[in-house]
């Protein structure tokens, strides 16, 4: 006659069949291993659906033939301030400073691009307002932190 072990009240077959459930239990869990995971595919999604949305906006009046390159290189030192060719905007000024390259940019059906500067002084908020107003009248280029 064979001898049994048994370990906290399990054979050893027992044992190896719970050992294997547990395995099974846990490869089918994981799912196919060829299938993209769910949270890389939902980013994929989203990524496909934001690049779709660009490619419904107008073209940069550069890539249009209007002008070669950036229309200004803009500065963001403070709060409502916007430095261009070493003078100071507000908002509405810099609307009027553009206002015929603009204009020019509406009739050709194409957006002017910048290129955007933020001083190390501005603080985070400032250089957030300063970006969506810009925004409504350019395509951003972000350049990074200059010294003002």
């Amino acid at each position: 006659m064979s001898q049994r072990f048994t370990i906290i009240g399990f054979t050893e077959a027992e044992l190896g069949f719970i050992a294997a459930l547990l395995l099974f239990v846990v490869l089918i869990s994981r799912g196919d291993p060829s299938s993209p995971n769910e949270d890389l595919k939902r980013e994929v999604d989203s990524l496909k659906a934001r690049i779709d949305s660009l490619m419904d906006q107008p073209p940069t009046c550069s890539q249009r033939g209007l002008i070669d390159g950036y229309l200004a290189d803009v500065t963001l030192p403070s709060q409502g301030v916007f430095v261009v060719a070493g003078r100071d905007y507000s908002a509405l000024a810099l609307r009027k400073r553009f206002d015929g390259d603009l204009k020019q940019a509406k009739q050709r059906n194409c957006v002017h691009q910048i290129r955007v500067f933020v001083c190390g002084r501005a603080d985070a908020n400032a250089f957030a307002t300063g970006l969506r107003e810009l925004q409504q009248m350019f395509y951003i280029k972000y350049e990074g932190v200059k010294d003002c």
